[in-house]
């Protein structure tokens, strides 16, 4: 069995975020980003999924709160630098 590889997993976290909101679901990607593990998940995927929601931002209800959430996660880790999410908001 084939082990996924971080790009991969990135590539399906974009592509299935995108796929809603070129449907126009934001409903479930707002669904997505509330039930996240904010804290579980590495700070590549998190960043990935503030990248590709920043496109629909206005039309997302939860993803301010998401951005906080995430902000606040990343500064509490080692390696945490604000270019990570800078522009991102």
């Amino acid at each position: 069995m084939k082990n996924t590889t971080e790009e991969e997993i990135l590539d399906r976290i974009f592509g299935n975020i995108d796929g809603l909101l070129l449907e126009g679901n934001f409903e479930e990607v707002n669904k997505t980003l509330s039930h996240l593990k904010i804290e579980q998940e590495p700070t590549t995927s998190l960043i990935t999924y503030l990248t590709a929601t920043f496109p629909a931002k206005d039309k997302l209800a939860y993803r301010s709160k998401f951005y906080e959430n995430v902000e606040l996660e990343l500064k509490s880790r080692e390696n945490y630098d604000p270019r990570f999410v800078q522009g991102l908001n």
